[in-house]
């Protein structure tokens, strides 16, 4: 899994995968409110923040041993590497992250990639904010 804080594009739609912390009473932290919670919330199409919610916005289906067995070569490298995000991610959860996901499209021109950009660099100053993957590349 990538981590990343730089902003790289090169297609004219991408997705996003981010972590934000919360405080004790489960309110996001005042930096993070202020960096992009209403920003955010118009791009992110789902959030999660159990295990249940995870595999549903991952859309990650458990299979057993002789199914995985019968999956061509690409199938099991995209199953393998969806397991791997999801053990990932639920540590992120377990430390007291929501899990977002979103879709960026940039056929409306370069301003929103700016605006990402921007928010993104404010973002990674925080401690409250891991970009977990940012590339924008899918």
């Amino acid at each position: 899994m990538k981590v990343r804080l730089d902003f790289v594009t090169n297609s004219s739609s991408s997705s996003f995968i981010i972590a934000l912390k919360k405080d004790e009473n489960g309110e996001y932290t005042k930096p993070v409110q202020k960096a992009v919670m209403e920003w955010f919330d118009t791009l992110c199409s789902s959030t999660a923040s159990n295990e249940a919610e995870l595999k549903q916005l991952l859309s990650y289906e458990e299979v057993d041993e002789e199914t995985y067995q019968n999956m061509d070569k690409w199938d099991k490298e995209d199953y393998d590497d969806k397991k791997k995000q999801l053990e990932d991610l639920q540590e992120y959860i377990s430390n007291g992250f929501s899990i977002s996901q979103g879709v960026i499209d940039f056929e409306c021109g370069n301003e929103l990639s700016d605006e990402l950009h921007t928010l993104f660099n404010k973002l990674s100053k925080t401690d409250d904010f891991i970009g977990i993957d940012t590339s924008l590349e899918y």
